[in-house]
């Protein structure tokens, strides 16, 4: 507001134009910058460890086996076949998210260094992490259903029939082991679902009037 109280209020367009108001950052402006900040991070190195990974995957397979028990043999096998059949899969995911993580960085770096090109990559970054992360929950369900298949087949025979294992019924223990693993899988596509709802509604926000006119404060 003026010092003076006769002086008219500024309109919105001509106090964006001339610097008067909107010239501080939005607080959520700043938080959605820093997460995608740390995201971006986050991805990357993610990415590097996961590109390692399926480099060595053969090999690690090939320890995991020798190294295991022979009750445990088979299922090592069957898991390492699994991790196989999504080899271009997992790969797609890395390289695609190796790829994205860094806008999502340079991109929130940007807008927190008031810079014109920081809104337009960051804005891009969004929309394709959203889509990402759809696509990834949907591939990751269906390898970690591939790879709980094995698990519950071992699990199963290794419950004494008709017997008891911890003081607990071979049919009780059935239902404690495939609930857990359902569990698993269920708070992974929640978790990854909301990081996809937090993509979107971050792009969403950057189109606000209030965040538009922020960011056209931008000289450079």
């Amino acid at each position: 507001m003026s010092e003076n109280p006769y002086q008219p209020p500024v309109p919105d367009m001509a106090a964006g134009e001339s610097g008067y108001a909107f010239d501080k950052a939005p607080s959520a402006l700043k938080a959605v910058c820093i997460l995608c900040v740390i995201l971006g991070a986050l991805g990357l190195f993610g990415s590097l460890i996961g590109i390692a990974g399926l480099l060595f995957q053969q090999q690690l397979s090939e320890f995991q086996i020798d190294m295991a028990d022979p009750s445990q043999m088979e299922m090592q096998t069957k898991m390492a076949e699994a991790q196989a059949s999504f080899f271009i899969p997992n790969m797609f995911i890395t390289i695609f998210n190796l790829l994205l993580a860094p806008f999502l960085l340079v991109g929130g770096i940007g807008i927190l260094m008031k810079k014109t090109w920081g809104q337009k990559i960051l804005s891009c970054a969004l929309i394709a992490a959203t889509a990402f992360i759809i696509v990834r929950t949907v591939l990751t369900s269906i390898f970690q259903m591939q790879i709980f298949g094995v698990m519950k087949e071992t699990m199963i025979d290794s419950i004494p029939t008709g017997g008891k294992s911890g003081g607990l019924e071979a049919g009780t223990m059935e239902t404690i082991m495939m609930t857990s693993m359902y569990f698993g899988v269920a708070l992974g596509v929640v978790m990854s679902l909301s990081l996809a709802v937090f993509y979107f509604w971050s792009w969403r926000y950057l189109k606000k009037d209030h965040c538009q006119r922020y960011l056209n404060t931008f000289s450079t």
